[in-house]
């Protein structure tokens, strides 16, 4: 009879050691989703400032000071979301939708002049990525998907 409820004491602990990590693992992945939220916000404020989405689609590369001030900023963020891609901050489903947004804003004149005069050492993971066409993630996939990524 003792080794039957030792038998069960040790599945409850069991059963209760794997809920307490499915937690933990839960919590992470809000954690991840509460910080790239952080970064949505910010692209809807850049956006919201710009007024016009005129910038993105013309092949100029002459703006209003203050448009031109937004679209820098607008790559400062880009630089920012894919330094965190590659520290593992975000998740690979949300790099696969923000990826596609840079992709994008990379064949854009404006952004590449925005770029070419940026100081030595200014968006250098952008740059990077521009050349070599690819980010790694400094994690491998097994370590990704235990912590949510």
């Amino acid at each position: 009879m003792l080794d039957v409820l030792t038998a069960i004491s040790a599945v409850v602990v069991i059963l209760g050691g794997g809920f307490a990590a499915f937690q933990l693992w839960l919590m992470t992945r809000q954690g991840h989703r509460d910080f790239e939220s952080l970064y949505v916000q910010r692209y809807w404020t850049l956006m919201d400032r710009l007024g016009s989405r005129e910038p993105f689609g013309s092949h100029s590369t002459t703006f209003r000071k203050r448009d031109r001030a937004t679209l820098i900023a607008y790559v400062q963020l880009c630089e920012d979301e894919a330094d965190m891609y590659e520290a593992g901050r975000i998740t690979r489903a949300t790099w696969s939708i923000w990826k596609s947004g840079i992709d994008a804003m990379l064949t854009l004149p404006a952004i590449g002049q925005i770029l070419d005069d940026s100081p030595q050492g200014a968006f250098e993971t952008l740059k990077r990525y521009g050349r070599d066409g690819e980010l790694k993630a400094k994690y491998s996939p097994l370590i990704a998907t235990i912590r949510g990524l």
